[in-house]
């Protein structure tokens, strides 16, 4: 039983899965121009989609990210 991969997996899975669901949250910003209620100091929201491009291409990135070392690390373990 190889317990380095368990554990790998065990903390990459949760937050690929987190990547995943923020992922659909903002594609669903960008597309229908919800407001995501970014406050700012003036207490006016920001441009909503424009925050939104940008954190959907974070989380894409890092969705990506998670996916190669999970697919790595199932790799790794055979």
């Amino acid at each position: 039983m190889n317990w380095k991969k368990i554990l790998i997996r065990e903390w990459y899975q949760p937050q690929f899965n987190k990547a995943e669901s923020m992922v659909s949250y903002y594609r669903n910003v960008v597309a229908y121009g919800e407001s995501v209620g970014i406050e700012t100091l003036s207490g006016r929201r920001k441009g909503t989609v424009l925050y939104a491009q940008t954190a959907l291409e974070y989380w894409v990135e890092k969705q990506e990210k998670f996916r190669f070392k999970l697919e790595d690390n199932e790799r790794r373990g055979k």
